[in-house]
C-alpha cells in the first residue's frame, strides 16, 4: 500500500481502565478482542449526515445513527472509519481485557508526529487540557 503504513498493536486494558476520548489521525481500525470485554462508542462525523453505511458504533444503518455504546467479547470485532471520534473505551469486566487492533495510517501522518503513539493516539483537547491540569497539581 504505497504512502500507508499498516500498525497492529496488542492492547491490555487492567479491570476498570479507560482511555481519555480521542481519534487515530484519520487511520481506519480494525480490532477483535482476545479476551475479557471492552465496551466501547465510537462517533463519526458523517452520522449527521446519514451519509455513513458501516454496522457498528461508527455509522449508519440505512441513514439511522447507530452511536451507542457497545460491550464486545472474545472474538468480536468493531471497525473505526477514518476520522471516527471514539468518545468511550473502558474494560467492563472484572478480568483483564486484552484485543489487537490493526490501524492503515497515512504514512506522511506518522513522519510529521513528535513519535509514533503521538501519531496514533491523539487524546482531544480538553481531555489533553484536564491530564496537564491533574499532572501539574499531583
Amino acid at each position: 500500500m504505497a504512502g500507508k503504513t499498516w500498525i497492529t498493536l496488542v492492547v491490555t486494558a487492567p479491570p476498570g481502565a479507560a482511555t481519555p476520548p480521542h481519534t487515530h489521525n484519520n487511520a481506519a481500525v480494525i480490532a477483535t478482542m482476545i479476551k475479557g470485554h471492552m465496551l466501547n462508542q465510537m462517533v463519526h462525523p458523517e452520522l449527521s449526515s446519514g451519509t455513513a453505511d458501516t454496522k457498528d458504533g461508527c455509522a449508519t444503518v440505512k441513514g439511522k445513527p447507530q452511536p451507542g455504546p457497545k460491550v464486545y467479547g472474545p472474538g468480536e470485532s468493531w471497525y473505526e472509519m477514518p476520522g471516527c471520534h471514539h468518545v468511550r473505551s473502558e474494560n467492563v469486566g472484572e478480568e483483564e481485557a486484552q484485543f489487537v487492533a490493526n490501524l492503515v495510517i497515512d504514512s506522511s501522518r506518522l513522519e510529521a508526529a513528535e513519535n509514533p503513539v503521538a501519531g496514533i493516539f491523539i487524546i482531544d483537547a480538553e481531555e489533553e487540557e484536564k491530564l496537564k491540569l491533574k499532572n501539574n497539581t499531583a
